[in-house]
């Protein structure tokens, strides 16, 4: 009984967590706050408002964080897969540049790359594990969140519509 009190403990939490964040679904994105952008086009936005009309998915990664260099690879796919049409992909991190620069020598990450200062954006997202991921639609709100890995061409293909 001790054993199924613990399961249930854990999944009573794990629901709790991620019911938290998912509730946000619908609402309007908070802001993004990018203080440099390591790689992305020089005319890189550097506000949601500024990509109003197109889907903008955004993860939230670390460079030390395992799952979050797992996930590059899949990102890169669905990058590419989208490369024309109205879909931003913008990966953020609180990481320094110099550091991040390094890492992207040795994995290259096809979403624009910028700091999160002290993770301003992060928290106004309500983000509490990397790596999550969270789609905004066209009109400006959360559509999705959740691990990367779980995010496919067809979710993001029904929003670019």
């Amino acid at each position: 009984m001790n054993a199924l009190f613990r399961i249930g403990v854990v999944l009573f939490l794990a629901f709790t967590i991620r019911t938290l964040f998912a509730g946000s679904t619908g609402q309007r994105a908070p802001e993004v706050h990018v203080s440099t952008w390591v790689s992305a086009p020089e005319s890189a936005a550097a506000s949601l408002a500024e990509h109003r009309g197109k889907v903008v998915v955004l993860e939230f990664w670390a460079t030390w964080c395992g799952p979050c260099v797992q996930a590059i690879p899949h990102m890169n796919q669905l990058v590419a897969a989208f490369a024309d049409e109205p879909v931003v992909f913008l990966a953020l991190s609180e990481e320094d540049e110099e550091h991040l620069e390094e890492f992207l020598e040795r994995r290259p990450m096809k979403a624009w790359v910028g700091v999160d200062p002290g993770g301003r954006t992060r928290a106004a997202f309500n983000v509490n594990r990397f790596p999550t991921a969270v789609v905004i639609d066209k009109q400006g709100a959360i559509a999705w969140s959740g691990h990367p890995m779980e995010l496919d061409a067809t979710q993001l293909r029904a929003l670019a519509r």
